[in-house]
């Protein structure tokens, strides 16, 4: 990833939460970034779009990371394990801002 295209997102959070929920979490902001990349990346040229439509109705989430490269997958980078504490991610500017402006 170019330096500039880079980000850190930090999302702030409590403890005495059940590990399942943890994994959950984990797993859907993952494929929400995937996602997010995949559709940033196909809609980014026209010539794409078509592409995009035919992506969105047959791609499933596991599917979805295997088309982001694999220096730009979403990456932790640290975890604070006290309450409060935070968790930070590693990835692609532009899911991350979409991801933000959701919450």
């Amino acid at each position: 990833m170019p330096p500039e295209e880079i980000a850190v997102l930090r999302i702030e959070s409590t403890g005495r939460v059940p590990v399942y929920k943890v994994g959950r979490f984990l797993s859907t902001l993952e494929h929400s970034y995937n996602y997010i990349y995949v559709a940033h990346m196909l809609l980014s040229s026209s010539q794409n779009r078509t592409r995009w439509r035919e992506a969105l109705a047959s791609e499933r989430k596991v599917r979805f990371a295997l088309w982001v490269p694999k220096n730009d997958r979403l990456i932790l980078r640290s975890v604070e394990l006290h309450s409060p504490g935070h968790w930070e991610f590693v990835g692609k500017l532009i899911p991350f801002e979409t991801i933000r402006q959701y919450f």
